[in-house]
């Protein structure tokens, strides 16, 4: 179905990133698609989970392409759904692209990512929770434009100024 939402994340197939929960997540999540961009130890996993729960028609695991941040505005809500996590650039990457945005309370991702301000955060390992955050970003364009614009915003702000303090930096250091 051509008028499905786009559900995505990028990362690594490692356990830290909690594909699991974006998985089962999507079994609670009717009439949308989902992929996930990335590659590693827990593929096999992770496609064997998307088999049992007969998700084959529409969760997809696409080999990443070393530029994979380019395909990011395919996407209608942007997930991610780590149990451990710094600061992912990727996450950066989906705010400067004005995609709506899922994230568990892992790592420096709360830093960037406020509920309700600027995206949507979730308990880890709640595929309910993480379910409704999705649907509820998939139909209602409105707020996910808001929060989305939100969260580019926050980017160019933190972001340039922290360009202007380190080049202040460097000119004292000379």
């Amino acid at each position: 179905n051509d008028k499905w939402p786009w559900i995505g994340s990028i990362g690594r197939l490692v356990k830290e990133k909690n594909y699991e929960t974006f998985i089962e997540a999507a079994k609670l999540t009717p009439n949308t698609y989902f992929f996930i961009i990335g590659d590693g130890l827990e593929a096999g996993n992770l496609k064997f989970k998307i088999e049992n729960l007969k998700l084959n028609d529409r969760f997809f695991i696409i080999p990443p392409s070393g530029n994979d941040a380019q395909y990011i505005k395919a996407f209608d809500v942007f997930v991610m759904s780590s149990v451990k996590e710094g600061l992912p650039y990727i996450l950066l990457e989906a705010m400067v692209a004005e995609l709506p945005i899922v994230i568990t309370e892992a790592g420096g991702m709360p830093e960037l990512i406020k509920n309700h301000e600027n995206g949507l955060m979730v308990a880890q390992k709640n595929p309910e929770a993480l379910a409704r955050a999705i649907g509820g970003l998939a139909v209602n364009q409105a707020i996910a434009r808001e929060l989305s614009q939100k969260a580019k915003e926050i980017v160019k702000e933190r972001f340039s100024l922290q360009k202007m303090v380190s080049e202040t930096e460097k000119v004292y250091n000379k």
